[in-house]
Formats: C-alpha cells, sequence, structure tokens
C-alpha cells in the first residue's frame, strides 16, 4: 500500500519525467521505504540515496529517529542497502552529511531532488542551497513533511525555510498536499 506522501511524489516525477530515464537524488533515506518505491516505478531511473545514518549529526536534531544509537541507525543503513539490492546497477548508497554530499555533484546534472534530511529550518535552508544549483533547468526540488502535525509536535521548519529560500531568490513553491511541496527550477 502507497501512502498519500508517497503517491504525491511519484505522481508529479511521473507526470514531470515520465517513466523514462531520470537521475535523481534523496536526500534522506532512512529505511528505503521510498528508495524502493521509487525505484519500483521508474524503471531507468538512477537513485542516489543520500543519509547521514550513524554519523553524527551537524546540530542537535527534534527527529526522534535521529536521536536512536548509533547501532540502530547502522542497522537502518543495512536495511535500506537490503531493500534496493533489487535495483543495485541504479541506485547509489551516499553515507554522508547532505551538504557535505552535495559537493560531490556537478551543477545541473540531476533531474530532481528530494530534501527529506534534517527538518530544522535552518538545516533544510542548507539543504536547499546546496542541492538548488545541482538541480537542471527544468528540474525539481521537492520538500517533505511540510505543516504536518509531527512537524508543529516536534518543531520543524520545512515550510519556514521553503520560504525564506524562494523569497530570498524571487522564487515560488507550491504544496502539492500530504506534506510535500515542490520548486520548480526555470
Amino acid at each position: 500500500m502507497r501512502e498519500p506522501r508517497d503517491e504525491t511524489i511519484l505522481t508529479v516525477l511521473r507526470e514531470r519525467f515520465g517513466l523514462t530515464g531520470q537521475c535523481g537524488a534523496e536526500v534522506g533515506v532512512s529505511f528505503g521505504v521510498l528508495s524502493v518505491k521509487l525505484l519500483e516505478l521508474f524503471p531507468a531511473l538512477v537513485l542516489d540515496m543520500i543519509d547521514r545514518w550513524e554519523l553524527p549529526p551537524r546540530r542537535p536534531y527534534s527527529d526522534p529517529i535521529a536521536k536512536r544509537s548509533r547501532q540502530a541507525l547502522r542497522k537502518t543503513r543495512e536495511e535500506a542497502t537490503r531493500v534496493t539490492e533489487f535495483a543495485a546497477g541504479r541506485r547509489r548508497i551516499v553515507h554522508a552529511d547532505s551538504v557535505a554530499a552535495a559537493a560531490g555533484y556537478a551543477d545541473g546534472s540531476l533531474d530532481w531532488v528530494l530534501v527529506d534530511a534534517d527538518h530544522s529550518r535552518e538545516a533544510v535552508l542548507e539543504d536547499l542551497a546546496a542541492w538548488w544549483p545541482k538541480v537542471r533547468t527544468g528540474g525539481l526540488v521537492l520538500c517533505d513533511d511540510i505543516a504536518t502535525r509531527l512537524g508543529k509536535e516536534w518543531g520543524w521548519g520545512v515550510e519556514e525555510a521553503m520560504n525564506e529560500f524562494c523569497r530570498a531568490r524571487g522564487l515560488a513553491w507550491r504544496n502539492l498536499g500530504h506534506g510535500v511541496g515542490v520548486i520548480e527550477k526555470y
């Protein structure tokens, strides 16, 4: 069964790019649940799965997932690797901090990026600034967990960061529903 959030992400990517070749980056992978859905739906997708997993965070993080033990987070990484093994030739596991990982990509080299890592305002702003140049003209930057109940409860700042990022650059973003926002790069 697909989650409404995942279905929203899959639909916008299918509508924009079809089922043909794509090069995308999922920034914040956790167990790889969405990675599996992406790799199954898009048979020509080359997906970079970027997560810090058990690496120390840049700042204190309000999400309980990141507060799990290093051993539990390592097992999360191992699970993400295992469940995407069917597409090992089309996916790359990038075990790194999201901003540091972005430095390894050429500008304009990605069709899309999904930002779903540290949900604090500061971290989302850093991720958007780092990954925006990596997306080609005509591509998409998606953010997850906008205006969600958990976001309010845990003090996330995804929507605030998207507003600030777009305002500073004369851009606009759209709320696609189910906690997903998108910025189109033109």
